[in-house]
């Protein structure tokens, strides 16, 4: 556990005394909630080079690959549409986006002050200031509230904001198209408010300096203890979170680091999904190419013969398309509804019986069907990835 902070115990009054830091009067939680609202309004709108904010932009070459947004697609074509056994036509195209984690080196604010706190010194009670060490485990004890309790700083990755305290943070992080002319649009949200349970307010403590009063000055001469102004209590909170932030690393990642997977992380620590976008694409099928003949004449038809007694040259089945045999078959067969065409690979399905026929014989409506297959976009099968953003809370 970190030192633990003081705070003026009675408002108006010189007393001084730990914070809580158990039960549902935690104190640690107001400290959380000031350092998780200092993540988003530090610079004023929302900018992706505060420490541990997500974005799209490398900033300066340093920050850190938290993972990548594939939206697959097509180069063109719309459901339905086919093409040539295995042609580029209906190729997949790819789209990635790579979302970072900014990482920046620790810098100490112009109002930070250093928190005090008290131990025993020869069974005197002393009061100190927070050494660096001090700081650092005091910001990850604030980031363990912030990220396992999705306070105000935190991301959330989804179509719409989970709730009104939530705003845009990074807009179209990833867009999921499909081939029929549909696609979603995935936001980074990140939380600004708490609109319920905001923690009780609490007074810091700090060493008072300076030339003159308020005596709040960052160095000088010491004149006792003061109250730390908001401005002060805000950037000192932020910036202990700042210094265990900046510990975050390609191979260290430790509370507060994002992810963006398509399974579990298996790095060290409890990893908790916080919303996920999904790629989808219609896939391509082989599919048959069918033609329905229904203008039956002497030049496209189904035309079967039978005689009786069955006369071997002239009964049997005969498929004519454009007035030419594709299909044919004897006597024996002249029941079939089914023929293979003679050459062309091709299939031939009877159908409905139509007049016109000469003496003696039947013509047909017919389907053909070209087993040599294509490839065709469809619609309702789709193939899907799923990407979600986790974030380390233990």
């Amino acid at each position: 556990m970190p030192k633990t902070p003081l705070k003026q115990k009675t408002v108006g009054e010189p007393d001084i005394q730990e914070i809580t830091t158990t039960g549902v009067d935690n104190e640690y939680k107001y400290l959380a909630y000031l350092a998780g609202l200092e993540l988003e309004t530090a610079s004023g709108t929302y900018s992706e080079s505060v420490l541990g904010s997500l974005g799209k932009t490398n900033q300066g070459g340093t920050d850190l690959s938290i993972g990548t947004f594939t939206n697959t697609g097509r180069e063109s074509g719309d459901v339905g549409d086919q093409g040539t056994d295995g042609s580029g036509d209906l190729a997949i195209t790819t789209t990635d986006t790579i979302v970072y984690q900014q990482d920046a080196t620790y810098s100490e604010p112009s109002n930070f002050r250093h928190p005090l706190y008290q131990h025993q010194v020869s069974n005197r009670t002393r009061i100190q200031e927070f050494n660096d060490t001090d700081q650092l485990e005091l910001g990850e004890e604030l980031a363990k509230i912030i990220y396992a309790g999705n306070y105000p700083g935190t991301f959330q990755l989804g179509t719409t904001a989970p709730s009104g305290d939530y705003d845009i943070a990074v807009a179209n992080v990833m867009t999921d198209t499909r081939a029929d002319d549909t696609s979603t649009v995935y936001n980074l949200y990140q939380r600004t408010s708490m609109t319920t349970g905001v923690p009780s307010a609490i007074n810091l403590m700090a060493v008072a300096r300076g030339t003159s009063s308020p005596f709040n000055a960052k160095t000088g001469t010491y004149k006792g203890l003061i109250v730390m102004s908001d401005a002060h209590r805000r950037e000192t909170v932020k910036a202990c979170l700042d210094r265990y932030l900046s510990t975050i690393t390609s191979s260290a990642k430790p509370i507060g680091s994002y992810l963006i997977r398509t399974s579990p992380p298996s790095e060290t620590g409890t990893w908790v999904a916080k919303g996920s976008a999904v790629d989808t694409r219609n896939i391509v099928e082989e599919e048959n190419t069918t033609t329905l003949y229904t203008n039956i004449n002497s030049s496209n038809h189904w035309q079967t013969t039978t005689s009786n007694p069955q006369d071997f040259f002239t009964d049997g089945i005969s498929v004519k398309v454009g007035g030419s045999v594709v299909a044919s078959a004897g006597p024996a067969n002249t029941s079939d509804t089914t023929i293979s065409g003679t050459s062309n690979g091709k299939t031939y399905t009877r159908g409905n019986a139509v007049s016109g026929a000469p003496s003696g014989s039947q013509w047909y409506e017919f389907t053909e069907t070209d087993t040599a297959q294509t490839d065709e976009i469809k619609s309702g099968t789709t193939s899907i990835t799923t990407y979600t953003l986790y974030v380390r809370t233990a």
